[in-house]
């Protein structure tokens, strides 16, 4: 991830974090918030809010999405919502172990 975040970042619209300190902090933020922002960084005129789903180790494991058209997409108002969404599922994966071999088993209160 640092050699990404150090190295030659490629706009892609005209609003693509290309500074390395601004994608540092942007990065930050997100880590701190839980929620990410596409604020047409990717493609002019789509926006998006997203959210990680955490694994019982603590990462992410999917992630919960809402992309829209800048112009009927309220991201910051959809955020919290996004956010909500994905710390609910989180308990919900968190709930279950998932072995080698991909069976669930419900995970008791004690561990």
């Amino acid at each position: 991830m640092q050699r990404v975040v150090e190295g030659p970042l490629t706009a892609v619209s005209p609003y693509t974090i290309t500074r390395p300190g601004a994608l540092g902090r942007e990065l930050s933020t997100i880590r701190s918030t839980g929620v990410a922002y596409d604020r047409e960084e990717s493609t002019i005129g789509v926006s998006c809010v997203a959210a990680p789903v955490l694994g019982i180790d603590g990462y992410a494991v999917a992630a919960v999405s809402v992309s829209g058209t800048t112009a009927g997409l309220d991201v910051r108002r959809l955020g919290p919502a996004v956010r909500t969404v994905a710390l609910a599922l989180s308990r919900t994966v968190a709930g279950h172990a998932v072995d080698v071999t991909g069976h669930h088993h419900r995970r008791h209160a004690g561990g």
